[in-house]
């Protein structure tokens, strides 16, 4: 039985949404995450046309079968475009300290208003 992943689309493009944990169960390192994918918290949202496939490659030789997805498509542009660009290039371990302290650092400079 295969895992179901969310696409998220806007006219233009759409993104599968996985986790660090997804990617990390299927092998993937984050230098194979391309700029044009975002980030955003633990999820990643894969663009469609190249990191997508390459998660879905990489999901079906490690459980034998694509995994499940599901499609939500929203109106006028996809919030997804305001998240962060992944600018790739890291091991999990230097990802995940870069992760955490720009999130500080952002909590810290640009605090939610109440």
């Amino acid at each position: 039985m295969s895992k179901t992943f969310t696409f998220y689309a806007d006219a233009g493009h759409a993104w599968l949404k996985v986790t660090l944990e997804d990617l990390r169960d299927v092998n993937l390192s984050l230098y194979n995450i391309s700029s044009y994918s975002y980030r955003r918290e633990d999820n990643f949202y894969l663009e469609e046309d190249m990191d997508a496939s390459v998660f879905f490659s990489a999901y079906r030789a490690k459980h034998g079968v694509y995994p499940t997805t599901k499609g939500v498509h929203g109106k006028g542009r996809s919030i997804i475009r305001t998240y962060l660009r992944w600018n790739g290039g890291a091991t999990f371990e230097q990802a995940a300290k870069v992760i955490k302290a720009f999130d500080y650092l952002y909590a810290k400079n640009f605090p939610v208003a109440a």
